[in-house]
């Protein structure tokens, strides 16, 4: 059957046909040159779109640093990126990817209810931005190494620190993912050296990686999952013992 295509003679159409073939044009690759650090980047953009979540409405530009690591950065801005950039300090909250836990529904990790978390507190601040970065899956290792890591915590009944311990032989390489990419992106949209960030994490590792890279961070909160299941549990307390997890900078709840 073939689709109506309504005709240019029709004036009613118009308006919605020109928006459309704007909207076709965008689906075309954007990219723009970085510097930052004394190096030089080139940043991809992907189509703007609205993420309509529970909370409110998000404007959502997909983006990546050509030949970086990590691939598409899902960066997610509100009210918009326009607003943010006139704002001396935003809330931040950089997410990895999870396919068990945010797309599957696995319980055995927080990542799900953290990213919730986080675009709350985006909405209650009147500004804020969630990166999700899917490409960063298993701690960097990939979704692989990620079903594996299950595997042995669900056959061996080990808390996700004695897996990664185990499986890696450091804690130094439990962890692998880095984000210089992550700040050239933020660079890329228009945040300097004026832009001060609220940084929504519980890592340390993620907080010096950050600033490592320049950014400025001028305050940290804790994302704290309400009463989490026993298996979680285990998993959070080990990675407080074990790996530094702060849980009790100026609390973020759902």
């Amino acid at each position: 059957m073939k689709k109506f295509i309504p005709s240019k003679k029709h004036s009613f159409f118009e308006p919605k046909r020109r928006f459309i073939e704007r909207i076709r044009k965008e689906v075309k690759i954007k990219s723009i040159k970085v510097l930052f650090k004394g190096g030089t980047y080139r940043v991809e953009f992907g189509v703007e779109a609205p993420i309509i979540t529970p909370y409110g409405k998000f404007q959502m530009i997909p983006a990546k640093v050509l030949g970086g690591k990590w691939g598409r950065h899902y960066c997610m801005f509100y009210p918009s990126l326009t607003a943010l950039l006139k704002r001396k300090k935003t809330f931040l909250r950089i997410d990895s990817g999870c396919f068990c836990g945010m797309v599957l529904g696995d319980i055995t990790c927080d990542c799900l209810e953290q990213l919730r978390i986080s675009q709350k507190a985006c909405v209650a601040n009147r500004g804020g931005i969630v990166i999700e970065i899917p490409g960063q899956d298993g701690r960097g290792w990939g979704e692989d190494f990620k079903m594996a890591n299950q595997r042995i915590m669900n056959d061996l009944k080990m808390t996700t620190v004695e897996v990664a311990r185990s499986f890696y032989g450091s804690d130094e390489q439990t962890d692998i993912r880095t984000y210089d990419e992550c700040a050239i992106i933020l660079r890329a949209f228009g945040f300097g050296d004026k832009h001060y960030f609220e940084m929504a994490t519980n890592n340390p590792k993620k907080i010096e990686g950050i600033r490592k890279m320049g950014l400025n961070i001028a305050d940290i909160k804790s994302v704290l999952v309400q009463n989490p299941n026993g298996i979680l549990k285990r998993n959070l307390e080990s990675k407080e013992k074990c790996w530094g997890h702060n849980f009790n900078n100026n609390n973020l709840k759902k």
